[in-house]
């Protein structure tokens, strides 16, 4: 196994989560799912694995709408990848020339053939998007949608509203489409072959349609959980790194590393075992807690704040008011100050110092979904250590 910090990590560099993937697995066979979980959890690499390696019987198409501007724009992905999947299928009878003419080039799924199909598409999305779907109904094997990065096409494309925009054409366009594609859901049930969706995201879709009041649009999706590793886990994957790189760490050393990493996700321990690396082949030094306790630290420092800056950036997502910001940064600011995190007392002064007109519980539970914070023993807490070191010297000590 080898280190992959910036891309999914595929084949042999994808450490198997067994019981995680045969549980969604075993969800995604009977409906469609929402896949939830923080950035650098894994996700990506888990859906990576599931397109690689369908079960028996199934066929698993990826795609990722993060980039998509508009309702075109999604349409022509998803039918992009299902004409390039089963180009065998009913198109020509189920679209007009122009765009038979456009997905028989369709060689490449992004540049200027999206551009151009997006816009043929234009105001004729659901007409094209039910078609292709109906078309895919006729497949010889069950189809396994795995869309990546949906909640971020929906906050980013129907719900934010340009300055001077009104609210109520914000909810009626993200209600069109959210409405049109629960109905697409519902179509596929009782299919010859399944049809099912997995949609997956790293902020939460359940929060953005709250804040629009549109939970009835998704309460047809069942909800998996993929969290950090437990530490045997933990254990076997950085046994498996050592092996991979050549880099011997002793038991000792993976402690050390397991109780550093407390958020025992890939990429953060990816992250503290290139440091390791680099340190002892620079250094000419065996591995030791001493060395493992000088990467971590060398992780906090500014050269390093490229891995953590977008733990900030996403703070400031559009779908929430700037009162809601200026909570979350609140609360994040004082849960940092101590491994124990903040109280209800805490809280309760924060909310009303800060934004005594949001909602609070709201806030908390964004925070909790995106993995920033968790809720242990009636306190909330920075789920991760090394983010806490981090925020606490680099986002408050900052700002004093």
């Amino acid at each position: 196994m080898k280190m992959t910090t910036g891309t999914p990590a595929v084949g042999d560099d994808f450490f198997p989560r067994e019981p995680e993937t045969n549980a969604l697995w075993d969800l995604a066979e009977r409906g469609h799912t929402l896949l939830l979980a923080p950035r650098r959890v894994g996700k990506t690499s888990l859906l990576k694995h599931f397109e690689h390696n369908p079960r028996e019987g199934w066929r698993c198409l990826y795609l990722s709408v993060e980039g998509a501007a508009n309702e075109g724009q999604f349409v022509s992905r998803l039918a992009t990848t299902l004409y390039q999947a089963y180009p065998e299928g009913s198109w020509g009878t189920r679209f007009g020339e122009s765009l038979r003419n456009l997905f028989s080039e369709a060689t490449l799924k992004v540049g200027p053939f999206q551009v151009q199909l997006a816009s043929a598409i234009d105001a004729g999305w659901q007409e094209t998007g039910r078609a292709a779907l109906e078309a895919l109904r006729e497949s010889k094997v069950n189809t396994l949608l795995l869309i990546d990065e949906f909640p971020i096409f929906v906050r980013k494309s129907l719900v934010s509203r340009a300055p001077g925009g009104h609210p109520w054409e914000t909810e009626l366009r993200a209600r069109i489409f959210l409405d049109w594609f629960r109905e697409m859901r519902s179509a596929l049930v009782g299919a010859h072959k399944k049809v099912n969706f997995l949609l997956t995201g790293s902020i939460g879709l359940h929060s953005i349609v709250e804040a629009i009041r549109m939970t009835g649009t998704i309460n047809d999706l069942a909800t998996f959980r993929l969290g950090p590793l437990d530490r045997a886990n933990a254990d076997q994957m950085l046994v498996r790194l050592s092996e991979g790189e050549g880099l011997a760490l002793s038991g000792t050393v993976r402690e050390r590393f397991l109780d550093l990493i407390d958020w025992a996700i890939p990429y953060h321990f990816q992250l503290l075992f290139l440091e390791v690396r680099r340190m002892s082949l620079a250094a000419g030094v065996a591995v030791s807690p001493e060395l493992v306790d000088q990467a971590f630290e060398s992780l906090l420092t500014p050269s390093n704040r490229s891995y953590f800056r977008h733990w900030v950036e996403r703070l400031e997502v559009d779908y929430l008011t700037p009162p809601e910001i200026d909570l979350k940064k609140a609360l994040l600011d004082a849960a940092s100050q101590g491994v124990e995190g903040i109280g209800r007392d805490a809280i309760v002064q924060i909310h009303q110092r800060v934004a005594p007109k949001t909602s609070a519980e709201g806030v908390l539970l964004s925070l909790e979904h995106d993995g920033y914070l968790v809720l242990w023993q009636e306190r909330w807490r920075f789920a991760s250590s090394l983010l806490r070191k981090w925020w606490q010297r680099w986002q408050v000590e900052r700002q004093i």
